[in-house]
Parts: structure tokens; sequence; C-alpha cells
């Protein structure tokens, strides 16, 4: 029951920040939405903290994640190779390009995903989809 507080609490949280990065990104002068960006600027390795979303709680601090694009609406979320972490489930998220401000997926069942361009920051809540998926947390900087 905490497990599932907890990860609800998460997502929860992530979905009023994507809120407030697209509500913030939407100025009263502009009168049309922001040209350009691409999911491209999320490709990239962070370093960051990882959340395991179970009873245990377990966190990897300066933990690696791998983003890399499947194709110009996806993206593929993967933990490191060889490292204590590595058993988190990869998942491919469809995201969208917000200008030059933010690359998201918002409404994907595998979860939520948020990068912002100028930050260069990361965050990553999994969902499961299947009976043996090791869903996470994750909050990053790009190398």
């Amino acid at each position: 029951m905490k497990r599932l507080m907890k990860r609800n609490s998460l997502l929860a949280a992530l979905f009023f920040v994507c809120a407030a990065v697209l509500l913030a990104s939407c100025s009263k002068d502009e009168d049309k939405a922001p040209e350009g960006g691409s999911i491209d600027a999320a490709v990239g390795t962070y370093v960051g903290t990882i959340d395991m979303l179970n009873a245990s709680g377990t966190k990897y601090y300066d933990a690696e994640i791998i983003v890399s694009k499947v194709d110009g609406k996806h993206l593929k979320v993967e933990a490191k190779a060889g490292q204590p972490y590595s058993n988190i489930t990869a998942k491919t998220l469809q995201v969208s390009a917000n200008g030059n401000i933010s690359v998201q997926a918002n409404a994907d069942p595998n979860g939520i995903l948020i990068y912002t361009v100028a930050e260069k920051n990361l965050k990553i809540v999994t969902k499961d989809t299947k009976a043996d998926d090791i869903v996470y947390s994750f909050d990053g900087k790009k190398q």
C-alpha cells in the first residue's frame, strides 16, 4: 500500500511539473507555439539518482541512464550495463518536442519523461506494463 501511495505521489508531482513547464512556456505575447526543437535534444547519457519504486525503496546515486532515439517520435531509456541497477526495465516512450524548451512524454503507458533543454535535466517515472517490470524514477543531468 505504501509503495502504491509513494508511486502515485511521485506521478502526481511529475504531472504538476510537466503542467508547469507547459504553462510557463506560453506567454501572452506569443501568438503561436514555439517552433523548432527536436527530440534529438534529449538523446545522450545522464547521471543522477535512481529511486526504485518497490517495497525496498533502494536508491542508486551517480547512476547512469542512456537515452537513445528509436524514431522521430520515440526515445528508449535504459540503464548503463554492468551496474547494480542495470536490471531496471528499459522503456520506449512516445515523446514530443515543445519548441526549444523541452522534450516530454505525458500520456505514454510506459511512463513519464521530461527533459528541459536549457537546464539539461531529465526526469523519468516508469510504469509497470508487465508483471516482471522493475519500475523506478530517475532525476539527473546530461553529461
